[in-house]
């Protein structure tokens, strides 16, 4: 079995595991995980005590480097800000000292005002913003609990986040955004960076096994993605930022070392995350998953060392850090990794098969390797020797590579 080397730890914190949106997408009500109603609506300082405790021992005992704790939820603003004050001074005074110690938030942005963020400057807290694009788009899904849109109060919150970026307070915010096949991947894009002004911007594919039933078929998610990709050449600025599509890029460019950062970063980093009442499971996005993950352990009674001896978590670990073996004899393998571990994942078969998202994948690479080379920004053997490919696979690949319309 591989191992991991353990040197970065992210801990996804519940501060509230409740929202004032109501979402129709979101995994963590929607997917059939029902263990928030067994817990606390928002986090207790002496859970927070005990997750100060339980992270100082995981420091110890794996030598770690760095602790990245996202506050979460639900909504993570749904605690009151004295309470979130008493969290970061717990956990500042807790770690500071004893490893390099990152805090971020992942809101939806509505409550955002400028007390919080002088909270945010305080404890030096990352945000990110989830908003699916402009109002007509953002507001059929993201809506709160009388089904009234979320947008306006978002774009405001957003706004109030790079306002205080520019003035230094804090680091420019990040935007998140679900794809969602149907809608103008190319507009949405330039709303981000237009209008509201966002630098730092991710898109997520859905949250799915290879057991959900979804109603698009996986070429329109490879469109979506070609279509933000040259929507960002047109765009043309180096400051934006846009974490997908690095990440396809990047291994097609950077030669076999991009590849091996990638890898190294996957051995030396494990996420966990913690819930209200201090259950301990592992990245929560593993509830989409009909597996017992989750409350077996718990801050107070158990340690990092023991989760991670779990025969269930190691599962997790291997197939993390194991290529399916469907994936071995394909070109891309050294690019997209198997993409995410629970877009594997079978009922049946368990996480040995190809993503969900598969065929997508192959559109995007095919995509971008086809435009690097017609470009002349690489030749199609550096894209083969970045992908580990040899000079007999190069004709292949190059086809492969010029095969983007086609191949899906």
């Amino acid at each position: 079995m591989m191992k991991k080397s353990l040197r970065t730890l992210e801990v996804i914190l519940k501060t509230a595991e409740r929202c004032n949106l109501d979402c129709p997408y979101c995994y963590f009500f929607y997917a059939g995980n029902d263990d928030y109603k067994k817990h606390p609506p928002l986090i207790a300082p002496s859970i927070a005590n005990s997750v100060a405790s339980y992270l100082q021992q995981a420091i110890q005992d794996y030598g770690l480097e760095a602790v990245e704790i996202d506050f979460h939820g639900g909504e993570p603003m749904l605690l009151k800000k004295q309470a979130f004050v008493r969290l970061c001074s717990t956990l500042r005074g807790a770690l500071d000292t004893k490893c390099k110690l990152r805090l971020g938030m992942q809101t939806n942005g509505t409550l955002i005002d400028d007390e919080w963020i002088a909270i945010f400057e305080e404890f030096e807290v990352g945000i990110g913003v989830s908003l699916d694009g402009p109002a007509a788009i953002n507001d059929i899904n993201r809506v709160d609990h009388r089904g009234r849109g979320s947008y306006a109060d978002a774009a405001r919150g957003f706004k109030l986040l790079s306002e205080a970026a520019k003035n230094g307070r804090c680091n420019a915010p990040g935007l998140l955004c679900v794809i969602n096949p149907s809608h103008d991947a190319r507009a949405i894009l330039r709303h981000f960076v237009f209008e509201l002004g966002a630098t730092y911007i991710d898109f997520l594919l859905p949250d799915v096994t290879r057991n959900t039933v979804d109603p698009y078929p996986k070429q329109r998610y490879g469109q979506y993605l070609t279509d933000l990709y040259l929507e960002w050449l047109t765009i043309g600025r180096k400051d934006v930022h846009i974490r997908c599509i690095a990440r396809a890029v990047s291994p097609l460019v950077g030669g076999r070392r991009a590849g091996s950062v990638y890898l190294d970063a996957v051995r030396s980093r494990h996420a966990i995350t913690i819930a209200t009442n201090g259950d301990v499971g592992p990245n929560d996005i593993f509830k989409i998953i009909d597996r017992p993950y989750f409350s077996r352990y718990n801050v107070a009674t158990s340690s990092l060392r023991e989760f991670m001896e779990d025969e269930d978590v190691k599962e997790l670990i291997e197939a993390e850090l194991t290529l399916p073996k469907d994936c071995r004899s394909c070109c891309w393998r050294d690019a997209c990794h198997g993409g995410e571990v629970y877009n594997r994942y079978d009922k049946r078969t368990g996480f040995d098969n190809p993503s969900s998202f598969c065929v997508a994948y192959k559109h995007l690479y095919s995509f971008i390797a086809a435009h690097l080379i017609e470009s002349g920004t690489v030749s199609s053997s550096q894209v083969c020797a970045s992908l580990g490919l040899t000079e007999d696979s190069d004709k292949k690949a190059q086809t492969y590579g010029y095969a983007a319309s086609s191949d899906v």
